[in-house]
């Protein structure tokens, strides 16, 4: 498991004592994970003299299965079972302008829509009876719309100096923390 390491916890400031307490530092934490994910990135591309437009659409899926055994959440659970669905809808803009030989600036935006879907079951032990004891299960959804955007200008001073600057507002969809 996870930091299961007896001779580490037997260390100061810890001092594990394995007789003391009546078990050794020392757990399983197994999981099996199934998942399959679909990405599809569909860009288009035009030039007009110094500009250059690209728009596109991207749409991911992802569906995963965890089965989980083990000494879980610092003990409160033995088994774990989840599944989870990540959508993800994307359209996003771009434009670059060479303005000169040296210099070319970049304005681009992107909105992103991600649902999440969760359903996640388990159980623990009661450590008076050793029976095993469902845990709360979770069941839930949440949609997330984030706007993005940015500018940016490069300029190249000779074939080794090069100055960029940029200013942007970005956003990075996350994934799922166990139940």
């Amino acid at each position: 498991g996870d930091w299961g390491n007896s001779s580490y916890w037997e260390q100061d400031p810890y001092n594990w004592d394995a007789n003391a307490m009546g078990y050794e530092w020392s757990f399983v934490d197994e999981t099996n994970r199934d998942r399959t994910t679909l990405a599809h990135d569909l860009r288009f591309s035009k030039s007009f003299n110094k500009i250059l437009l690209t728009s596109g659409i991207y749409l991911k899926g992802l569906t995963e299965s965890d089965k989980r055994n083990g000494w879980l959440f610092g003990g409160q659970a033995t088994e774990i079972n989840t599944t989870f669905d990540i959508n993800t809808k994307s359209f996003y803009f771009n434009t670059d302008y060479v303005t000169s030989e040296y210099t070319e600036l970049s304005i681009g935006s992107r909105f992103n829509q991600t649902e999440i879907i969760y359903n996640g079951t388990g159980n623990t032990l009661d450590y008076i009876t050793w029976e095993l004891v469902p845990i709360e299960s979770l069941d839930t959804s949440v949609t997330t719309n984030m706007f993005g955007f940015h500018s940016s200008i490069k300029h190249r001073l000779n074939n080794t100096i090069h100055l960029f600057t940029s200013f942007s507002r970005g956003y990075k969809a996350g994934g799922i923390n166990q139940n």
